[in-house]
């Protein structure tokens, strides 16, 4: 998606846009999505180095759940964590 010529910035999470709007859009942009956006990459990056990561059932996930329009992971799929040594 972001090897698409003129959309390196669209699947970043911090360009508004009406196909993204968790940040909001236009004048009304979030003006911390920056931030945001920066420490949730630095969790998910200590947790990548820090811990194993997988899926209790073997690898299987879990069909996603839909909440109006929005689609969010399974709320019974259970991710387990071991620290690395």
């Amino acid at each position: 998606m972001r090897n698409r010529e003129g959309e390196s910035l669209k699947h970043q999470s911090i360009s508004p846009g009406l196909d993204y709007i968790t940040f909001g859009n236009g004048r009304h942009a979030c003006p911390g999505r920056f931030f945001a956006v920066y420490e949730i990459k630095s969790l998910i990056a200590h947790i990548l180095m820090s811990y194993d990561v997988k899926l209790e059932k073997d690898g299987v996930v879990p069909p996603y759940e839909w909440h109006g329009p929005s689609m969010d992971p399974s709320s019974t799929g259970e991710v387990l964590f071991r620290a690395r040594r």
